[in-house]
């Protein structure tokens, strides 16, 4: 099969996978030198009025959307995911409606 000639091609190459790991996004994580935090909600309804607690991890493997957190954080803790709002330890925070 021959290729035609000044033709680009986007690849991704998947060099591991990992099943039943706890992935977060980005977004979530907050650094400060080596280390990394992430803000977990006192109370995660949606619409609550709640506080948000500074919580250091450890992450593992990442990609350019999730980092795999291996240390700090437990399925279905509740974690803020701030827009444009720089968040504080014991800050209180209105939870957004799911979508």
């Amino acid at each position: 099969l021959k290729s035609p000639s000044n033709i680009n091609v986007n690849v991704r190459i998947e060099v591991s996978e990992k099943k039943n790991v706890l992935v977060i996004p980005r977004g979530a994580v907050t650094f400060s030198g080596a280390h990394r935090y992430v803000f977990v909600l006192a109370n995660g309804q949606p619409g609550a009025k709640t506080t948000v607690k500074l919580r250091e991890i450890n992450i593992g493997s990442s990609n350019s959307t999730m980092f795999e957190v291996v240390r700090g954080l437990s399925e279905g803790e509740p974690i803020a995911l701030p827009d444009n709002t720089t968040l504080k330890d014991a800050m209180r925070v209105k939870t957004a409606e799911s979508e």
